[in-house]
């Protein structure tokens, strides 16, 4: 007997914003200038995928130095900024874009796609955003938590807590393959401080830098290193526009969990100064995040089980995997009974003949994919 969950309603899916227009900003340096607004309407809670690029790009010869960022708003609260410079004698540009996730109530809502320059030496040189792109989807589970710490006077040479979220996970729920064990969870966070880019995201073990804001990402008391991150600060002679670093931090958290998040930052300066955070925390058992375990299986010896995984927010390699690794490893083929591994869409089969699937792991990387099919073939 066949028995399968739908998990992505692709039904419910809508590509909310598709443009590939290169807005441009000439000169520099300048801070923060809006170049496009996008407005979308909810019916319903949804996630929000937001992909966008930014550009630095000199058309002529000539030597320059040009630092250019871009970022995006819903409404005025900051979400991430993504940064491309270029150095030498042009003509030539350089690009890169930021992929992220949030979720939505029901509503009306506009992102404000901005720019800024730090450190513009290009006679011509444009500071470009470009290629935006954002979609709604409907997953199940899912929830969001949001934070704003609002200007915080940070004391020198201290660390101080500036945001605490502290979330209550979902409970379990059965499924057709047996029931939720883990939900991802995905931290996206903006840092700034005060009209000036000067902030380093520190991972555990990294040393405090001074003359910098350094912010930390801590897990019940405990600092965690960051997923993906990047700094604001682009060196001593390059002014202060464009604030705001961005950091990813990735786990998941077991089902009915009440774990507590905290955004810490260090003051490296012998004076007080001023700093904020914004943070936007997604929970959902079927993104993909760093080894995460989302499913305990619960069906008899000799079925099937059947996953497929799609890109979602961005088109990484993906790992799905059954089995763990061992006290002590002796390579990947040991440690796994199947895996399997790759870019765009993976229909994933392993049947259980021998291994007794309630104590079997499923273990999936992949942070941009999601889980859209389960199902088992239960003999």
């Amino acid at each position: 007997m066949m028995l399968i969950e739908t998990i992505r309603n692709i039904a419910n899916e809508v590509t909310e914003v598709e443009d590939i227009t290169v807005y441009n900003q000439g000169g520099g340096p300048f801070d923060w200038t809006s170049k496009v607004t996008k407005n979308i309407t909810l019916s319903a809670a949804r996630l929000i995928a937001i992909r966008f690029t930014v550009r630095a790009n000199q058309p002529d010869s000539g030597l320059y130095n040009s630092n250019g960022s871009a970022r995006v708003l819903v409404g005025t609260t900051p979400l991430a900024s993504v940064r491309a410079s270029i150095f030498g004698n042009g003509p030539v540009s350089n690009s890169a874009t930021r992929y992220l996730i949030i979720r939505l109530a029901a509503g009306s809502y506009t992102f404000d796609f901005q720019v800024a320059n730090n450190g513009n030496t290009g006679i011509n040189a444009n500071t470009d955003v470009m290629n935006i792109y954002i979609g709604s989807f409907d997953l199940p589970d899912a929830a969001t938590l949001t934070g704003d710490s609002g200007a915080t006077v940070i004391t020198a040479t201290t660390e101080s807590i500036l945001l605490t979220l502290s979330p209550t996970v979902a409970a379990t729920r059965t499924l057709a393959i047996g029931s939720i064990k883990n939900y991802a969870a995905l931290l996206l966070v903006y840092c700034e401080k005060l009209n000036d880019t000067q902030s380093r995201m520190l991972n555990a073990g990294d040393s405090n830098v001074a003359d910098k804001l350094n912010w930390k990402i801590y897990v019940d008391g405990v600092q965690k290193s960051w997923g993906e991150r990047e700094n604001d600060d682009g060196g001593a002679n390059l002014g202060n526009y464009g604030e705001g670093a961005y950091g990813l931090y990735v786990t998941d958290f077991a089902a009915g969990a009440t774990p507590t998040i905290t955004v810490r930052c260090y003051n490296g300066y012998g004076t007080n100064q001023t700093g904020r955070v914004y943070a936007q925390l997604v929970l959902c058992p079927w993104l993909l995040g760093t080894a995460n375990e989302p499913i305990n299986l619960s069906f008899p010896n000799g079925s099937t089980l059947y996953v497929i995984l799609e890109p979602l927010f961005s088109d990484v390699s993906k790992t799905i995997q059954v089995g763990k690794k061992r006290g002590i490893t002796f390579g990947s083929t040991n440690d796994y009974y199947s895996s399997s591994t790759g870019t765009g869409r993976i229909s994933f089969s392993y049947t259980f003949d021998i291994i007794d699937p309630s104590g079997a792991v499923v273990s999936l990387t992949g942070i941009g994919a999601a889980i859209s099919f389960i199902g088992v073939d239960v003999r």
